[in-house]
């Protein structure tokens, strides 16, 4: 009897052992992810600096690692054959997009490149100014006479310094009859986006006119109330020092000079602007005003600037000096017209 049914029970259990083998792997039979304790320290891993837990953001790039892997469905060979081919077609028209696009690239960045050569070459630090020609001179003293002047600037970062030299002749009859020079230096440095604080100096050396030495200094603080391409406007205000020292022995009875010498503590203001309506005509004027006790000086300068070319131009320009105390019923006014050309380096 047992013979019998042996054979009948191993035909009953076969389909349950098959189905044992092709049966897929349970949930709980997966894999389980390494824990933070049993996954070994990777001291080589980087991460943002500015991360408060780097641990705690590797922990959590493992177990996401893990789970796509766990989760991730396997490709055919089909669908792996037909991705392969798919991206092999972008890559092609990708790589031919880059291509054109680089070249589109390398002919645009070229062009910027000897823009901004060009750019910087034209903004260079050093500005160098060279003018010269005619002057006449109205007031107390009329005559006409040649007149040269040299300025330089370097403006860069938060610091522009400026500085010019003046020179004025007079000949009769072959001879020098009067010989003037004058010096000013500013240099200025940036406070803010329209506050400066600067540093001034003007002097003036004679041998044949009235004065031998006239020399001031100031500093204090400045204002720009515009700055733009078409219009600036600068206003400078603060203390300062004069010494001024008499030429007794060419003083005249036309020159409106008084006979002593001077040194004293002064106010001085300076308001400086120009306007450029036009690519090739701009208009500019200063005005600086010195006050201390034995007297008052108000120097201002109009000029208009009509360019020739790019480096020359033609400045025409009418200066007017008003002092207010002058000796003998002198007039107060001097003015002088100037008409030089003008070259920018």
């Amino acid at each position: 009897m047992l013979k019998r049914l042996l054979p009948l029970l191993l035909l009953l259990s076969s389909p349950v052992l098959y189905g044992a083998e092709t049966s897929t792997i349970s949930p709980d039979d997966e894999p389980k992810s390494i824990s933070k304790e049993d996954r070994p320290d990777n001291s080589e891993s980087s991460w943002d600096e500015t991360s408060s837990s780097p641990d705690d953001t590797s922990s959590n790039q493992s177990q996401a690692t893990d789970t796509e892997s766990t989760d991730k469905p396997e490709t055919t060979g089909d669908a792996k054959a037909d991705s392969d081919s798919k991206t092999d077609n972008d890559s092609d028209v990708d790589e031919e997009a880059i291509a054109k696009l680089l070249g589109e690239s390398s002919d645009s960045d070229s062009e910027a490149k000897k823009e901004e050569a060009k750019k910087k070459k034209e903004e260079s630090p050093w500005k160098p100014e060279i003018e010269f020609g005619y002057q006449s001179r109205k007031g107390n003293d009329d005559n006409q006479s040649l007149n040269a002047r040299v300025a330089l600037s370097y403006i860069k970062g938060k610091m522009r310094n400026s500085g010019e030299v003046k020179i004025y002749r007079e000949d009769d009859d072959g001879e020098e009859e009067e010989r003037e020079q004058s010096y000013e230096l500013q240099s200025d440095y940036k406070l803010g986006s329209k506050t400066y604080l600067y540093g001034s100096f003007k002097g003036i050396d004679s041998k044949y006119s009235s004065y031998y030495r006239d020399y001031t200094v100031s500093t204090g603080f400045g204002l720009q109330v515009s700055n733009t391409e078409t219009f600036k406007l600068e206003v400078e205000l603060g203390p300062g020092y004069r010494i001024q020292q008499p030429n007794t022995d060419e003083i005249d009875d036309d020159d409106p000079i008084f006979p002593e010498d001077v040194a004293e503590s002064i106010i001085r203001g300076n308001l400086t602007s120009s306007w450029k309506p036009f690519k090739t005509l701009s208009f500019e004027m200063q005005a600086t005003l010195v006050a201390g006790q034995s007297n008052t000086r108000l120097d201002t300068e109009i000029s208009a600037l009509n360019n020739i070319t790019d480096d020359i131009a033609l400045k025409l320009s009418h200066n007017r000096q008003h002092i207010s105390k002058v000796p003998n019923d002198l007039k107060n006014t001097d003015s002088t017209f100037n008409i030089n050309l003008l070259f920018r380096f």
